[in-house]
């Protein structure tokens, strides 16, 4: 990595502007690795109202844990100090994770947040599988992606914060990557919005 780019006005308590920007020391061709990598572009206010809906399929990806330690009675979760290398493995994935999630109500009669802690540039998403699935401790970071109609991929969110993983109550809490494009292009100096495509003020 060459230079990193934080949000001027993140807030480490409330996750307020929880975007970054990398800028790597030399050019990654995802090209190279053909239908292994996937080109996935920041999403536009544009693309979004026209592809996000409540029955939107998106997807996250991580390696963070896979057990909620904080929240589980499971043998394996002893403190990292403390753990041997089999608990180790029970609780850390040694492939990428993945699973699909929607769009969810931040503030609702289901949701136990307080209004205080949802920014205007935040969105949440939960899983309506059973068991539940989510993104969990080591994922912040990572992109929420859709696709369009044509299967083009997009990062419409990216993995914030939340309390515990996949909790009754507690839906994932996502950055609105659409919030920061002028941020993002103001930064990096990339042109985002296509010639053919009008911004949303």
């Amino acid at each position: 990595m060459k230079r990193s780019f934080i949000h001027e006005q993140y807030y480490d308590t409330t996750f307020f502007n929880d975007i970054a920007v990398l800028e790597l020391e030399t050019p990654t061709y995802m090209l190279k690795c053909g239908k292994n990598c996937q080109i996935i572009e920041p999403i536009s206010p544009t693309i979004e109202r026209q592809n996000l809906r409540a029955s939107t399929n998106l997807f996250a990806a991580g390696w963070g844990v896979i057990e909620d330690c904080a929240n589980s009675d499971s043998p394996y979760c002893g403190t990292e100090e403390e753990m041997t290398a089999k608990e180790f493995l029970a609780t850390h994935p040694y492939t990428l994770q993945y699973t699909t999630l929607n769009l969810a109500e931040c503030i609702s009669p289901f949701s136990n947040y307080h209004p205080a802690q949802i920014g205007r540039n935040m969105f949440c998403v939960e899983s309506n599988a059973t068991p539940k699935s989510d993104t969990c401790f080591g994922d912040s970071g990572s992109s929420l992606k859709l696709k369009d109609r044509t299967g083009k991929s997009y990062a419409v969110g990216i993995t914030s914060t939340g309390r515990g993983c996949a909790q009754e109550g507690y839906p994932g809490v996502y950055t609105k990557i659409s919030s920061y494009q002028s941020w993002i292009q103001n930064t990096t100096g990339i042109q985002l919005i296509k010639q053919t495509e009008k911004p949303v003020t």
